[in-house]
C-alpha cells in the first residue's frame, strides 16, 4: 500500500481533491488501489525541549526541561491556522507576556511559574510537532513524512536567555 498526503489550502484546491476523488477512486494505478479517504481529526504528538546550548558544539547540550502534549485537530487547516500561527506569533519571543501564556496554552496552565524559572537558565527553545492522522479505516493512522520543527535561539539576545 502507499500512503500519500494531500492538504488542500483552498476552496479550488478541495474542488479538485473531490474531483479526484470522484475519478480515480478504486482505480488499479500500477497494480495498487488508489483510495483517498479524508481524516476524521488529527493529533499532534508535541515535545518541546527547553536547553541551554553551550554553542561550542553540537554535543554539549543541557537539557533544562522537557514537556511532552497531545493535541487534537479536527484538521490540517485549523493546526495551520490556530498552532502554527501561534508558534509564529509568540514562541519566538522573549517577552514574557508572549512565551509564557505560549506555553501555557499548548502545555499546561498551571505551570507559568515553573516555565518562567526554566526560561531564565535556557538560550534554546526546541518544538518538534509530528502530525498523525486519525482515518476511518485500516491502518487507522497516518504520519506524514512531512515534519515541523521550530528552533528558538535565545543566544541571540543581549541578555542570551528566553525570558527578559
Amino acid at each position: 500500500m502507499v500512503e500519500a498526503f494531500i492538504d488542500p489550502l483552498h476552496d479550488e484546491a478541495e474542488r479538485h481533491l473531490i474531483q479526484l476523488q470522484n475519478v480515480m477512486q478504486a482505480e488499479d494505478v500500477f497494480g495498487i488501489t488508489f483510495k483517498i479517504e479524508k481524516a476524521k481529526g488529527v493529533i499532534i504528538s508535541l515535545e518541546m525541549n527547553a536547553v541551554w546550548d553551550d554553542g561550542e558544539s553540537d554535543e554539549d547540550v543541557v537539557r533544562i526541561r522537557r514537556e511532552y502534549k497531545t493535541l487534537w485537530f479536527p484538521n490540517n487547516f485549523t493546526i495551520n491556522a490556530e498552532f502554527i500561527s501561534d508558534v509564529r506569533a509568540r514562541f519566538y519571543s522573549q517577552r514574557r507576556e508572549d512565551i509564557i501564556p505560549f506555553l501555557s496554552q499548548w502545555y499546561n496552565p498551571n505551570l507559568a511559574q515553573v516555565y518562567e524559572k526554566v526560561l531564565r537558565h535556557t538560550n534554546m527553545l526546541e518544538l518538534y510537532p509530528v502530525r498523525v492522522f486519525l482515518m476511518e479505516e485500516a491502518p487507522y493512522t497516518f504520519t506524514s513524512r512531512m515534519h515541523f520543527y521550530f528552533k528558538h535561539r535565545c543566544s541571540q539576545y543581549d541578555n542570551q536567555r528566553c525570558i527578559v
